[in-house]
């Protein structure tokens, strides 16, 4: 009885640890400062952590500057966020 006692707790303690989430990332960038349309994306993770979501490489933001050897730049930035679902 002990042993399907603690089963339970443990199932129930790990079932409440994940959960679902959505990240939203909004995209933007431009070449020579001339920008295109900014654009959002959403990827769903199903049944995980939160420190899972945070560490995953669908919801990471970064911004960045390219110049190429005729001098034209290009930029971009992700910009995302977490929302438990």
């Amino acid at each position: 009885m002990k042993k399907v006692m603690l089963f339970s707790l443990v199932t129930l303690a790990l079932a409440s640890c994940t959960k679902d989430y959505t990240c939203e990332c909004t995209n933007t960038s431009a070449y020579n400062g001339v920008a295109d349309d900014p654009y959002t994306t959403n990827v769903v993770l199903e049944d995980v952590s939160k420190k899972t979501v945070s560490n995953s490489l669908d919801c990471v933001s970064y911004e960045g500057t390219s110049t190429d050897s005729d001098g034209d730049v290009y930029t971009y930035k992700t910009d995302c966020t977490v929302t438990k679902n």
